[in-house]
């Protein structure tokens, strides 16, 4: 299996050509691109490593183009992720999609009820329990020092009276 780059638009995409099984041209054709050689971000080269591979030549032999029999058969190829370059599995060279015309929601619509579908995100508050904000003031500079208030001493106790307590005996 070979793969050919593409740039279509500002995706890149890939063309996929597998070696025909007989060679003497009674299956597919010779290439006419030069394939795209993904492992070449292996080999300690910067700049390979920083264009996600390079060219390699073309090889011979009979290739049969996998790209346009899937297509004839309705599978259309996923655009390659923009981080392709550095990250091998994002060149998705290998995925193909039989989307029908549908997009993702739709197809799954016709797979999954619509409440299946509903993802509930819950808001948590960003503090475990409210508190109130302080609201700014317009002072400028430091809070005058408090005044000291004078210090209460108690009051004697009130001394009590006797008073006389009458008696069983006449006055005079």
């Amino acid at each position: 299996m070979v793969t050919v780059r593409e740039e279509i638009g500002q995706q890149t995409f890939w063309h996929v050509y597998l070696r025909a099984q007989m060679q003497d041209g009674s299956q597919g054709e010779p290439l006419d691109d030069a394939p795209w050689d993904l492992s070449a971000r292996y080999n300690l080269d910067p700049l390979a490593y920083e264009r996600g591979g390079q060219y390699a030549p073309i090889p011979t032999g009979y290739w049969v183009d996998f790209t346009s029999l899937a297509r004839a058969y309705g599978w259309e190829r996923l655009p390659a992720l923009p981080n392709w370059r550095a990250y091998y599995a994002g060149t998705r060279f290998s995925e193909f999609a039989l989307t029908g015309g549908l997009d993702w929601y739709t197809a799954m619509l016709e797979l999954y009820p619509a409440e299946a579908l509903i993802t509930p995100t819950p808001r948590l508050p960003p503090t475990a329990t409210p508190s109130r904000t302080p609201k700014p003031t317009n002072t400028s500079g430091p809070s005058p020092t408090p005044t000291v208030s004078p210090t209460v001493t108690p009051s004697p106790l009130p001394t009590s009276t006797t008073t006389p307590v009458p008696s069983n005996t006449p006055l005079p």
